[in-house]
């Protein structure tokens, strides 16, 4: 993925950078602070941090509308804003690593022979039939928030020095229309990452996300759309799947146009986080 390239404008003996503030500026506004939670985090990967987050908020239109400056001794980034961006900037789109990859994905039918009816998983989910020709084979089920927590604790509990090791259990990013999350089976190993992927953007037209991949990448999605005919291939960004759609042919093109629930502010966001660079430190709101 191509570098990307600021200015730095300001560096004071206190770790402040970034000034991004118009002569205009709204003299209401809030902060927000970010804790760094990583020990071995540096001075560097702090100002990658700071760059990633400028990055991302510049992209959604808002390079005049806050402040970022750095504190290197508490290992924080402090961001001004003006109110009515302040719920964009605490959403954790800011924080998000931004780790993209791509899965091949196992079926339900696979999965299911080796989970022999496991009552008290199936009690936690809702399980579509074998068959069933309404679901993705990549689903395993169905899940609510509150039940969650129980199937992975009991995935990991159970399932983790078997067989279904080399299975990633992976949720979907959004509910579904009734209100509920999908799990994902998907291959041990990603068969592609974020370093294949040379750009992103929303068609509007289309309501989709268009990926276009780097040479070396669009050689590996060639031979990976070539081997999962009819099969779906999972795109999941910080272990959630956006998108699983069904390869139909090999594509030669170098690129894929990836659509779902999603509105274009959605996918939007979703553009940015794969056009950015991933972030090397964990961050907390405080």
């Amino acid at each position: 993925m191509k570098s990307i390239i600021y200015i730095l404008i300001a560096v004071f003996a206190a770790g402040i950078i970034f000034k991004a503030i118009p002569q205009n500026y709204n003299n209401k506004k809030t902060e927000s602070t970010f804790q760094c939670t990583d020990n071995y985090a540096n001075n560097e990967m702090i100002e990658q941090s700071a760059l990633v987050m400028k990055f991302r908020l510049d992209n959604i239109g808002l390079e005049e509308q806050y402040q970022l400056d750095i504190n290197y001794q508490n290992k924080t980034i402090n961001i001004q804003s003006e109110e009515t961006i302040t719920p964009i900037i605490n959403s954790g789109f800011l924080t998000a690593k931004a780790q993209v990859e791509l899965y091949e994905c196992y079926s339900r039918k696979e999965v299911l022979g080796l989970l022999k009816n496991d009552s008290t998983l199936f009690d936690l989910m809702t399980i579509p039939e074998q068959n069933s020709s309404m679901v993705s084979d990549a689903i395993l089920g169905y899940c609510n928030t509150q039940n969650i927590p129980l199937v992975n604790s009991y995935i990991t509990e159970h399932y983790s020095s078997s067989v279904i090791e080399g299975i990633n259990f992976i949720w979907s990013n959004t509910p579904n229309s009734e209100n509920l999350y999908e799990l994902y089976l998907l291959k041990k190993h990603p068969a592609m990452n974020k370093s294949l992927i040379s750009d992103s953007h929303v068609d509007e037209d289309a309501t989709g996300l268009l990926i276009q991949f780097n040479k070396q990448g669009s050689e590996k999605w060639f031979n990976l759309t070539n081997t999962n005919i009819n099969k779906p291939i999972a795109f999941v960004v910080d272990q959630k799947v956006c998108f699983a759609p069904v390869v139909k042919e090999a594509i030669n093109s170098g690129s894929c146009m990836l659509t779902g629930d999603f509105s274009v502010e959605e996918l939007k966001l979703i553009s940015i986080l794969i056009n950015s660079d991933e972030l090397l430190l964990n961050w907390k709101h405080k």
